[in-house]
């Protein structure tokens, strides 16, 4: 269970740098972990359906109706981060939806969603993400902190390979999906 003192500790430690007591210490080290780790954090977990962030939810209906291309408008959680699926009234309905701003559009009369939220509490990130974000983190202090290229590079390549096997468990805890026979897959 890591703290964000922790989890910028590793990404300075990445970088062969000090750690740091506090996000509030007064050194640069700390007030650039301070800056980016939050932005750091959410685009990481926007980045995937990490199972540790993901919520089920009913969005409120909004009495204004979209101007054009969908029947509803609903406002999403102010945690939201990604929008990952909406469930269908009915099992033969086709839903057609999209996000924009902090508002969900959609033919369907349903609010049900399923999103990745923003996690502030790095207590609920499962190892596999803490790690990423911290890969995530170190490659944007070392820009700052070294601007070393090679440095950067090499931290980008080790972000892909991090992502990628935490996706890739990530994806192994819970059942596929199948995918339904309709007028697109009929095509093929």
């Amino acid at each position: 269970m890591a703290s964000q003192v922790e989890i910028s500790n590793g990404a300075l430690a990445f970088l062969g740098d000090s750690p740091i007591t506090s996000m509030d210490d007064n050194t640069n080290r700390a007030i650039l972990c301070k800056t980016f780790y939050p932005f750091v954090r959410d685009y990481v977990l926007r980045s995937h359906p990490w199972r540790c962030a993901i919520v089920r939810y009913t969005c409120g209906l909004l009495t204004e109706t979209p101007i054009f291309g969908f029947n509803y408008k609903f406002q999403l959680p102010d945690n939201c981060l990604r929008v990952i699926g909406l469930e269908a009234s009915s099992e033969d309905e086709t839903i057609v939806w999209g996000v924009e701003g902090k508002e969900l559009l959609s033919n369907s009369s349903n609010g049900n969603i399923v999103y990745v939220k923003r996690v502030d509490d790095p207590g609920e990130f499962d190892s596999m993400l803490t790690n990423t974000i911290m890969v995530r983190l170190a490659m944007f202090l070392a820009s700052a902190i070294t601007d070393k290229a090679v440095l950067i590079d090499g931290l980008k390549r080790l972000y892909d390979i991090t992502i990628q096997e935490a996706k890739s468990v990530n994806a192994q805890e819970g059942s596929t999906q199948t995918i339904e026979s309709n007028a697109l897959t009929n095509v093929r």
